[in-house]
């Protein structure tokens, strides 16, 4: 261990530092991870007081008592070993894969998909190795885990029907603190039961076959006016109306509805399931254009429901199978919430609260000294039969916060928290006269937080940063000097005046790039500490915050033609992402806009636009396309995506947002796509290195997706645009803040975005991280900052410009021209102008098709439509223009070869 770098060990001193996060009493600790280490020391090591002067290090050279400890542990010699072993004991993995690199675990052996008949025995293996330790094992059946089914063999005995269903593990190495990536997931194994009913084993697929996939089967576009852009599949039934996640109480019932249609005008049968671990349980049938279940339940559970639709006289094998919905059965609430108690010193006071519901109700109430702290059981207290708690004679052990839990057999719920306090009689009541204020600063200077509060006598303060006490923050005045890297953060004041307590706002300390402390409101310091948005006040106190952008900046996608058969073209993104260029322009955005992408062009222009930003710059993104939500990630689909659709050959979108918020400038982002689930045979979850879901901590990101989980996005038929994309356009028309731009999204959408046959009108999703609501998409463009730099003038650049006119001569006569227009950057118009008749002209473009560019002719051949300029070679657009004409001198015949560098694209 003593070899290790001082490097790592203070790394791994600064993970003991930490306190475990998580709830008291759910395996973790309120003590430091340094502390937990000495108590799983085997032998006693240290004194108490030793483990003091360990505290006392905060305030000391190093700063860190762990640090201290862990160079005290080498002089006395303690082992390696046992040193990994305190560390694995207290599950301080961050510091522990410092030193023992720990591995997503690798699968080796797949379960694989086999036939059993009823009785039979199902055996599914999956076989995991990573380092270390040895992988934990957890079976599912669907996405419902199997209990107690935690080892690499799963064995079903005595198998039955509901036993038929699609397998798969998950393998998780426990070490790894990320949940998120600490895990591997098998593959999928198919498990069918003999002698199933026909109609019972109706619409499965291969899973992860290599063949070609029948799509017969599946759906197709809704002729309506309005189609579903998650329509991916083709079919004849298509479910109009989804069911939606419900509560009720205890034999209380509950209603589902679902709607379907048959483009062939069938009859349709409706299939109720209940879906539980191992099972599925039919709940009710029915035939007709529509199936509302009726139902309750008498115990407190959490019923998944879906319903299966499918032809009425079974002349098809087609099933189509609704969303899975939750429907949440309470046995046990409140029907009267307990109050605050502001009293007096020695006077009586009650608490009171009631709950009604299943059989017999106990309450038990809890108290803490913290608003969020750990409540517990207050002393001498019992369980009793009523929601009363009687304070005889109100004291300082009383103060306080108290919850009420209410039980009966089948569990309990907590009730509202409610604060405790009292004072003497003629006391003043408490109140905070001078609030704290926010700083933008740097490190190096010196601030005062100050806080005072009335009346002065016998009032006590407490200082809190980053929510931990300030340990010499006892008094109004918080003194920061000589401001550190550990200084910035959050600022809050506690102030208490025997049995009253407040707290003053909260604010922060941020850093800045301010010569000279600052002193800002709330929200400009977000902004500052986001680095995001040049801000200044006009002259006068009272005026408003004057926003500027340094440049402005759109990337806008269209995938409309997809080059698989299986996976359906749109009609809209084209259409939508030209008006919308025209839109962005007028609002001074410069736009690189592309037709078409597939996979890694998609990753380049967001690489090459991420490369182009920086803070104090705005960013806007907008993709119209197929998308489609798995495992609660959204992805859009480019133009080279298969079927089975795969994870990893598409981008999700908390990828795309978090390489935009690295950048630190303003990002808004638009999604004008499907967040539909597909069945699990028609997606490949992603793998373990595909791209990871990571977040940002900077409140630069303002995103609006088309439309709510589950549910697809519409384009109209009769239209030339998406229903989302006519709101959005309309929104943009008028200089407004963002905030209220998502309004007037919404309503747009609920007035004139209404479908056919019931289906509700399509909602959007709105989500605001920005430091400041008043931010709009129109603010001007700051030419001369004071930030002197050249990084705007060096990316205009490299923007495109209009390639040049030619001429078309031959025989010293001027035939016309041949001009060139780009629509979006990736695609352009290539038009032959004649002006003499008995004149013609050829354009051969064998070698774009050759290189996989879509080209499309007009009926004469005398304009040219090139889409996908980013796959040329070196970017080099070659073309050849042949042309004949009929002259004095006679019959004139020529070629034009004509060579332009497309640099703009780089």
């Amino acid at each position: 261990m003593w070899e290790i770098t001082q490097q790592k060990l203070k790394a791994a001193a600064k993970f003991l530092d930490e306190i475990p996060s998580g709830l008291p009493g759910k395996g973790t600790s309120n003590d430091e991870y340094w502390r937990q280490f000495i108590r799983a020391i085997p032998y006693k090591l240290y004194t108490q007081q030793k483990i003091e002067s360990f505290a006392d290090e905060l305030q000391g050279v190093t700063g860190s008592p762990s640090l201290k400890l862990l160079l005290d542990l080498r002089q006395r010699g303690f082992s390696y070993e046992k040193f990994l072993e305190c560390l694995e004991k207290i599950k301080c993995y961050k510091a522990l894969n410092l030193f023992v690199q720990s591995t997503v675990p690798i699968i080796n052996v797949d379960p694989q998909p086999q036939s059993v008949r009823i009785g039979g025995t199902i055996v599914l293996h999956c076989e995991a190795v990573c380092t270390p330790p040895p992988p934990q094992y957890q079976w599912y059946w669907g996405d419902t885990p199997l209990r107690n089914q935690r080892s690499s063999r799963l064995e079903i005995y005595k198998a039955d029907v509901q036993n038929a269903g699609v397998y798969k593990c998950k393998v998780t190495n426990p070490r790894i603190v990320d949940i998120k990536h600490n895990h591997s997931w098998s593959n999928l194994a198919k498990v069918e039961i003999l002698k199933f009913p026909i109609q019972e084993t109706v619409n499965h697929k291969p899973i992860r076959s290599d063949t070609e996939t029948d799509m017969s089967s599946l759906r197709s576009e809704s002729g309506m006016s309005i189609a579903a852009r998650g329509g991916i599949f083709a079919g004849d039934i298509e479910i109009v109306k989804q069911p939606v996640n419900t509560e009720c109480r205890f034999d209380e019932k509950f209603h589902l509805h679902c709607e379907a249609k048959s483009k062939s005008g069938k009859h349709l049968s409706y299939t109720w399931k209940r879906e539980k671990p191992g099972r599925v349980t039919v709940m009710h049938t029915e035939t007709g254009t529509s199936s509302t279940l009726t139902s309750s339940w008498k115990n407190h559970d959490t019923l998944l429901i879906y319903c299966e639709v499918k032809h009425a006289d079974g002349s098809s094998e087609e099933v189509v199978t609704t969303d899975k919905v939750k429907v949440t059965v309470h046995s046990i609430w409140f029907e009267e919430q307990p109050l605050d108690i502001d009293g007096f010193i020695g006077e009586s006071a009650l608490l009171y609260c009631k709950a009604a519901g299943k059989g017999h109700i106990h309450y038990l109430w809890l108290r803490s000294e913290q608003l969020n702290g750990k409540k517990e059981r207050i002393p001498n207290v019992a369980f009793a039969d009523d929601g009363i708690f009687e304070f005889r004679s109100l004291g300082q052990k009383d103060w306080g916060y108290y919850t009420c839990q209410a039980q009966n057999i089948d569990g309990f719920i907590s009730s509202n928290t409610v604060h405790v306090q009292f004072q003497t009689k003629n006391q003043q009541n408490l109140c905070i006269e001078v609030q704290p204020e926010s700083y933008v600063t740097t490190q190096g200077h010196s601030l005062q937080l100050v806080c005072k509060a009335s009346p002065k006598q016998g009032t006590e303060y407490q200082w809190y940063h980053n929510g931990n006490q300030v340990r010499d923050g006892k008094e109004d005045t918080l003194i920061l000097s000589n401001i550190s890297d550990s200084d910035f953060g959050k600022y809050q004041c506690s102030v208490r005046n025997g049995g009253q307590f407040k707290q003053s706002r909260e604010v922060k300390v941020v850093r800045g790039s301010y010569i000279e402390t600052t002193r800002m409101n709330n929200t400009q310091s977000s902004q500052i500490e986001a680095e995001h948005t040049f801000t200044f006040k006009s002259q006068g106190d009272d005026s408003p915050d004057i926003l500027y952008a340094r440049e402005k900046i759109a990337l806008l996608i269209a995938n409309q033609n997809y080059e698989r058969e299986d996976i359906k073209s749109l009609n809209s993104p084209h259409n939508d992402v030209k008006l919308l260029k025209e839109q962005m322009e007028k609002m001074g955005f410069k736009v690189f806009a592309f037709f078409d992408l597939r996979y890694n062009e998609v990753m380049e222009a967001l690489e090459k636009i991420c490369r182009k930003l920086d803070a104090w710059m705005y960013v806007l993104l907008y993709y119209s396309g197929h998308g489609f939500q798995h495992q609660n990630v959204d992805y859009i689909m480019p133009v080279d995506a298969s079927f089975p659709i795969q994870c990893d050959a598409c981008i999700s979108v908390d990828h795309i947002t978090y390489k935009l918020q690295k950048t630190k400038s303003k990002v808004f982002v638009f999604f004008d796509c499907c967040r539909v689930n597909y069945e699990s045979d028609k997606v490949v979850s992603p793998s373990s290195t595909s791209h990871p879901t990571q977040y940002i901590g900077y409140a630069n990101l303002y995103k609006i997706l088309s439309c709510s989980a589950s549910n697809p996005a519409y384009e109209r038929i009769s239209d030339t645009c998406s229903v989302f994309n006519r709101a959005l356009r309309k929104a943009f028309e008028e200089r407004k803040s963002v905030q209220q731009l998502g309004f007037d999204v919404t309503k747009d959408m609920q007035d004139n975005g209404q479908t056919k046959n019931g289906k509700e009108f399509q909602r959007p999703v709105i989500m605001q991280q920005l430091g400041s609501s008043e931010i709009t998409l129109h603010e001007d463009i700051m030419k001369d900052t004071w930030m002197r730099d050249t990084h705007v003038e060096e990316i205009h650049t490299n923007i495109e410009e209009p390639l040049r006119d030619i001429s078309i001569q031959a025989g010293g006569h001027l035939f016309g021209k041949i001009t060139f227009n780009f629509i979006v950057s990736n695609t352009l118009i290539v038009k032959i102008i004649l002006r003499k008749a008995k004149c013609e002209c050829i354009i051969s473009t064998d070698q774009l098709e050759s290189q996989k560019l879509c080209v499309k002719r007009n009926v004469d051949g005398t304009e040219i439509k090139i889409v996908g300029l980013q796959r040329l070679k070196d970017l080099k657009l070659e073309l050849n223009f042949h042309i004949k004409a009929n002259t004095e001198d006679g019959e004139v015949a020529k070629d034009y070869p004509v060579i332009h560098s497309l640099d703009e694209l780089k």
